[in-house]
């Protein structure tokens, strides 16, 4: 039963972390933004670091690394949607060759954390519970 919580919290989790990465694009980029887009956001950002705090007392699954593997796809997508939803937004790249190296490069960096995020954070793991 615990486990079964333990996947719904890190489901939604997840989920909270996609809507704070996916609004701020609707407001930013959208000619009418409805009125529910700002609390929307408050509260996704909310239930984020509750539910954050919650998975650090007690990791999904057992597994502290998979928490931090995951945050660090948090961190990356976040960073991507401030750059594209304000410093694109304010420079006007949407749709310009000037945007293309930036996303080679965001790309890049995913799948460098996707293939070597995992044995980094375990070797990391291992290194501090032996001191």
């Amino acid at each position: 039963m615990a486990s079964a919580l333990q996947l719904i919290q890190f489901v939604f989790w997840n989920a909270a972390a996609a809507m704070v990465f996916l609004v701020p694009h609707e407001i930013m980029r959208g000619e009418h933004v409805d009125g529910f887009m700002r609390p929307l956001l408050a509260m996704s950002i909310l239930l984020y670091l509750i539910l954050d705090r919650q998975c650090r007392r007690t990791p999904p699954f057992g597994h502290p690394i998979l928490l931090q593997w995951t945050r660090g796809f948090h961190f990356l997508f976040w960073a991507e949607m401030l750059m594209e939803a304000v410093i694109f937004t304010l420079l006007d790249f949407h749709d310009t060759p000037s945007n293309d190296p930036y996303f080679m490069t965001f790309w890049a960096c995913t799948a460098l954390w996707l293939m070597g995020g995992w044995p980094w954070l375990t070797h990391r793991y291992h290194r501090k519970r032996r001191t």
